[in-house]
């Protein structure tokens, strides 16, 4: 491979990105990784979760009067 030929080395990072696809898949397949579907679901659960609202007048204690001192 020279730089005149391939400018960026885009052929590269091609075969790479080829790579890494092929290795997800096949973790996938045989169960050592989730698929992007059931990862998505997840984070989205946690994110429904966090989504409380939050008093950001007062640190932490339901009492305004203790914030005070």
């Amino acid at each position: 491979m020279c730089k005149k030929r391939f400018p960026a080395d885009w052929s590269a990072a091609e075969v790479l990105k080829q790579y890494l696809k092929n290795h997800r898949r096949h973790a996938v397949r045989n169960g050592r990784m989730q698929s992007r579907a059931e990862w998505k679901r997840e984070q989205d659960k946690l994110n429904n979760s966090s989504r409380e609202l939050r008093n950001v007048d007062h640190s932490g204690s339901d009492h305004p009067d203790e914030d005070i001192a």
